[in-house]
């Protein structure tokens, strides 16, 4: 996935969506360049490839919940409740309680799988810095937006595709300003930040609102 801009109009490279592209173009604030999140041909390491699971998943599409997780349980380790053919010593049966504790859970694995690359975060962050100072938004604010992100991030077990990624900075910045109450930004103004190449938009209005309704649901699923 590749940002990039073009003299007056941003642009943005993504995998295509399903849903159909508005052909009428939104024009971004001059001064913005969208970077390049992962550069192509990176020798970057690349997040762990999630392992198959034993149970059904759901999809991390935005029409799906990313903040829910159907997973399959892991088996359920069975013990033998009678003697044992060959007794083994109380030090071979610490070592084997001491193993099993220190085995990670299924919520740590699944952390480890969706683990965003630093780069590719730090991306992301740099292109809300230049968002801010292009709407002209205190430095608070992107600090509240920056915290919404990482806040996702760390607790969602479906993490969200890098497709969707800037419609995830998108959603904080938004929220972030709609919080500070002190300038009120259209979601058109937003959604202009995000087209391809040919100048179309990336997301519609309902995807940002969505987008802002997860956010305010993993705040309220973190305080509880």
């Amino acid at each position: 996935m590749s940002w990039t801009a073009s003299s007056s109009r941003v642009s943005c490279s993504m995998v295509p969506r399903d849903t159909a592209q508005i052909s009428a173009s939104r024009a971004a604030p001059a001064g913005i360049t969208l970077l390049q999140v992962l550069p192509h041909g990176s020798s970057s390491p690349q997040p762990p490839t999630p392992q198959p699971e034993e149970g059904p998943r759901k999809d991390a599409a935005l029409g799906c919940s990313t903040l829910e997780h159907v997973g399959g349980s892991p088996p359920a380790q069975t013990h033998t409740s009678g003697p044992s053919s060959s007794p083994s010593s109380p030090q071979r049966q610490q070592q084997h309680q001491q193993g099993e504790e220190e085995q990670p859970g299924p919520h740590q694995q699944e952390q480890q799988q969706h683990y965003l690359h630093p780069a590719c975060r730090l991306r992301v962050v740099d292109w809300m810095h230049e968002v801010s100072e292009a709407v002209c938004f205190p430095g608070s604010t992107l600090a509240d937006a920056v915290r919404l992100f990482d806040h996702f991030m760390a607790i969602t077990e479906v993490a969200p595709p890098q497709t969707l990624l800037q419609l995830l900075a998108l959603a904080s910045m938004s929220l972030a300003v709609k919080h500070e109450a002190e300038s009120i930004i259209s979601p058109t103004m937003w959604l202009s930040l995000a087209v391809d190449e040919s100048g179309n938009r990336l997301f519609e209005a309902w995807d940002l609102e969505r987008m802002e309704e997860l956010l305010l649901c993993s705040i309220a699923q973190f305080a509880r």
